[in-house]
Order: C-alpha cells, then sequence, then structure tokens
C-alpha cells in the first residue's frame, strides 16, 4: 500500500516501533539502511539511536510555602546554602543542575542513564561473579569533595557554621528516633548507638593523632561493602581558646570612672 502526504506526516507508534517504521521507510543513518538494501530517502543519524529507560511516577502539587528551588533561587543567601550542601553532602536541588551542567543536559528535563554518567565520567564499570551469574556493577568515579573553611575576615566562616548546625541537626533528630525504636545497642563491642564530648588539652602532635583517627573513622564508615546496616557518623573538634579569653576578660577589674 502507498500512501501520500500533501503536508507533513506524524508518525505515532510508539519509542521502539517509530524509528524502526522511520528505518523502514528509508529514513535514518545510511550507512545502516544500506546494510539492509533499503533505498535511502532521507539520511537522519538519529534516528533509532539514544533509547533510554526512565521509569518514574510524576505527580504535581501547588505549593503553598516558598520552598521550591525558584523560591531558593530568588534568594542569594539560600542559593549559598544550597550550593554548600551539594558540595558538603552531594545532595540537594544543586545536585541535578550540577549533573546537567557535566552531562550538558537542561537541569529542568534530566534524563540520566548509567551509560550517559559513564560517558561523562561520572561513574566507572566493573563486573562480578555472583550465584554463578556475571552482573555489572557501577561505582562513583570521584572521592567525596570538601569544603575549604576560610575563617578570614569575609571569609565563608559564617555560611559554614550554618551547614555545620544543619548536620547537627540532623545527627540528633536520628539519634532520637534510633533511641525510640528501641533496635539499637548502647552498650558492648558492638554499641551502634553513641553521644561523646570530651574536653582536654592537646599539643601538635596530637593533633595530629586526632586527625589520623578521625580520617580513619571516616574511612572505616564509607568503605564500600555489601549488606549491613546503615550508619551516621558526626563529629566535630573545636579549640576552647574563646572560653579562656573569656574568663581572662571576666577577671578584669572593672575600668574607674573620672569622678
Amino acid at each position: 500500500m502507498l500512501a501520500r502526504a500533501r503536508r507533513e506526516v506524524l508518525l505515532c507508534a510508539g519509542a521502539v516501533q517509530t524509528p524502526q517504521l522511520l528505518q523502514l521507510s528509508g529514513v535514518g543513518p545510511e550507512a545502516l539502511l544500506r546494510s539492509f538494501d533499503i533505498p535511502v530517502v532521507h539520511e537522519l543519524p538519529g534516528v533509532g539511536e539514544n533509547l533510554q529507560d526512565h521509569l518514574q511516577a510524576r505527580v504535581i502539587f501547588r505549593c503553598t510555602k516558598p520552598i521550591t528551588t525558584n523560591d531558593v533561587l530568588r534568594s542569594r543567601w539560600r542559593t549559598l546554602q544550597m550550593g554548600l550542601q551539594y558540595i558538603l553532602a552531594r545532595s540537594g536541588p544543586a545536585s541535578a543542575a550540577e549533573l546537567g551542567r557535566l552531562l550538558q543536559r537542561p537541569a529542568d528535563g534530566l534524563y540520566y542513564h548509567l551509560r550517559a554518567l559513564e560517558r561523562a565520567g561520572l561513574v566507572r564499570v566493573g563486573s562480578r561473579t555472583r550465584s554463578g551469574r556475571s552482573e555489572t556493577v557501577y561505582r562513583s568515579a570521584y572521592r567525596e569533595p570538601a569544603l575549604r573553611h576560610d575563617v578570614s575576615p569575609g571569609g565563608n566562616s559564617t555560611a559554614v557554621t550554618a551547614i555545620v548546625a544543619s548536620m547537627f541537626r540532623l545527627g540528633v533528630r536520628d539519634f532520637r528516633k534510633a533511641a525510640a525504636s528501641g533496635a539499637v545497642r548502647t552498650e558492648g563491642p558492638r554499641r551502634d548507638l553513641w553521644a561523646l564530648r570530651v574536653a582536654g588539652r592537646l599539643v601538635e602532635g596530637d593533633l595530629e593523632s586526632v586527625n589520623r583517627r578521625i580520617r580513619g573513622l571516616r574511612d572505616a564508615v564509607t568503605r564500600r561493602r555489601t549488606g549491613g546496616k546503615l550508619y551516621a557518623l558526626t563529629i566535630l573538634i573545636t579549640p576552647l581558646d574563646h572560653r579562656a579569653r573569656k574568663r581572662q576578660r571576666a577577671a578584669r577589674p572593672p575600668k574607674r570612672r573620672p569622678s
């Protein structure tokens, strides 16, 4: 059967059969069509390429509070917080925009696939055999980023402090929920719910040792492994010199006012 059209034709046969019909009609990559002895009507290399699965369920709500991404971007301060959240935790609204930039795709229409992430250098691909079956394994190509804390005048200390406060609020919330569940151990060698605050004097060598141990704790928690429960570790170390200075100021005799 031969059908002719005076104007444009809309072909709607689904994600698979639409490019198939186009290719059978001579529209598609020239080399591919000629390999099947199909006369080339119009060379169009993209036909039949870049098929990706993006399973999703989209639900749309009307927001009554100023908490959307558009609301955040209208505020320089909230925009800075969003950026710091991504740098410290690799999460938040900025993560999609950053991923879109790396994949050279618009962030508001980002449908990414592991192959696209691999081509962008964001993930590395390996393989393993489990129960006699071969499996493909994907892992992040980058180490965990860190934020440089600039405590000099005009630095980013205020913003970083806000992020640290948010980290500890999250830790307190998780601690409270874990304790309320009752499914935790609070003593013994496999204790998994801890809260600790100590103060003491440290010399330079002690600080080096403490930093090594903190890095060791971080590496122990983030080491890749299969199975197990998910845990969070929140650590804060800070000098207490400001307290000594406060006591010194309090001990000073009051200034005499001229009579």
